[in-house]
C-alpha cells in the first residue's frame, strides 16, 4: 500500500494471502500511474490534491533492490518529503484560499460595482459591430506570466467554462468581453499595470530580460492546480490557481528586488482573468455562480517556462 497524507508521506508495503505477489502490485499500480511526465492524482473526499509523484517515480521506488529501512526508503521519504511537503505547503494552499474567498464574499454580498464596471468599460473598451473590444493595456502582459497560451486542451476547457458561466448569467455578447484562449495567462510580475498606468503601459524592457532570464534558471518549474470559478465585485471572471509551496511568490519577491523600473505592486494571487462582464448583473445570480462554480475541477498543469509580452521563453530549472 502506498500512502500520502500532506507533511507525513510514508510508504507501506504488504501482502496478503498467497496468490499476491509483489510484482503483481507493481503492476497493478503502474497500470493507472501516468507516463514519466504525468502525475498520479490522489484525492481525498475533500477534493484536495495530496500528493503528485510520477509515474517513473513510482516505478523506480518500488522496483528498486531492496534495502534496509534506515539507508533506501528513509532517505527516500526525505528526499521526497522535502521537495513535495514543505513545511509550509497547506499554509500557502489555505492562505490563497483565504484571499479568494474575500473576493467571493464582498461580490456575493454586495454582486457587481456598477459604477466600477462602467468606469472600466468607458475606459478600456470600444464596441464594434455589437462585441466589445478591448485596449491592449487592459490584458496584454507587461512583465513576466505563465501559459500565453496555455496547452490548446487547456485553454479550450477555460473558454468553453467561461461561456457556460456567461450564459447563467444571462448575459449576450453584448454585454462581456471573452478574450481569444490564446491570451489567458497567469501574471508572475507586470512591469507596469492598467491600474496604475492607464493606457500607458510599458512593457519590460529587453534590457532587462536577460536579467530575468538569469533568476528564473533557479527556480524549479511551477506546479498549479486550477479548482474552482469566481465574479469578483469589478466583475471580473476569475479562475483560481494554487500552489502548493511559495516558490512562486519567492520568485516574484525576486524578481522585483532585481528589475529595474517595476511599478506594479506584488501579486498575491495564482489567478487567470477569464473574462470582463461590461453590464449590470443581479447579485443574486452573482452568489450562485458563485458558490456552484467555487470548486470546479479544472485540473492542472506544470509550467516550464515563463513568456516576457514578446512571447520569448524563459526556463525555469531543469531536472
Amino acid at each position: 500500500m502506498i500512502n500520502f497524507r500532506p507533511g507525513k508521506p510514508y510508504i507501506r508495503y504488504c501482502c496478503s494471502g498467497t496468490n499476491t505477489s509483489k510484482s503483481y502490485i507493481i503492476t497493478k499500480i503502474l497500470e493507472i500511474t501516468p507516463n514519466e511526465n504525468g502525475v498520479l492524482k490522489i484525492l481525498n473526499s475533500n477534493d484536495t490534491e495530496i500528493f503528485k509523484p510520477s509515474g517513473k517515480w513510482f516505478e523506480n521506488t518500488l522496483k528498486r533492490n531492496s534495502t534496509q529501512l534506515n539507508d533506501g526508503l528513509t532517505k527516500t521519504i526525505r528526499s521526497v518529503q522535502k521537495k513535495y511537503f514543505p513545511k509550509n505547503s497547506m499554509a500557502t494552499t489555505e492562505r490563497l484560499s483565504a484571499l479568494y474567498d474575500q473576493i467571493k464574499q464582498k461580490s456575493d454580498e454586495q454582486g457587481i460595482n456598477p459604477q466600477e464596471v462602467e468606469a472600466i468599460r468607458n475606459r478600456f473598451f470600444r464596441n464594434h459591430n455589437g462585441k466589445w473590444e478591448a485596449h491592449e493595456a487592459f490584458w496584454k502582459p507587461t512583465g513576466l506570466v505563465l501559459g500565453y497560451p496555455f496547452p490548446e486542451d487547456l485553454g479550450g476547457k477555460f473558454i468553453s467554462l467561461g461561456r457556460e458561466i456567461l450564459a447563467k448569467l444571462g448575459l449576450e455578447s453584448s454585454q462581456y468581453w471573452l478574450p481569444d484562449k490564446d491570451l489567458l495567462h497567469i501574471t508572475i510580475i507586470s512591469y507596469s499595470h492598467y491600474s496604475e498606468a492607464g493606457m500607458n503601459v510599458i512593457p519590460l524592457p529587453l534590457t532587462e530580460v536577460t536579467k530575468a532570464r538569469e533568476i528564473i534558471r533557479n527556480y524549479k518549474p511551477i506546479d498549479i492546480s486550477f479548482r474552482g470559478v469566481l465574479i469578483a465585485n469589478n466583475g471580473s471572471l476569475l479562475i483560481k490557481g494554487f500552489v502548493n509551496d511559495e516558490d512562486l511568490f519567492l520568485l516574484r519577491g525576486k524578481l522585483m528586488a532585481n528589475i529595474k523600473g517595476i511599478t506594479q505592486q506584488r501579486q498575491n494571487l495564482v489567478h487567470i482573468k477569464l473574462a470582463q462582464i461590461l453590464d449590470d448583473v443581479p447579485y443574486e445570480l452573482i452568489e450562485k455562480v458563485n458558490r456552484l462554480y467555487s470548486s470546479t475541477d479544472l485540473g492542472h498543469y506544470v509550467f516550464n517556462d515563463a513568456k516576457t509580452p514578446q512571447g520569448e521563453l524563459l526556463q525555469f530549472k531543469s531536472f
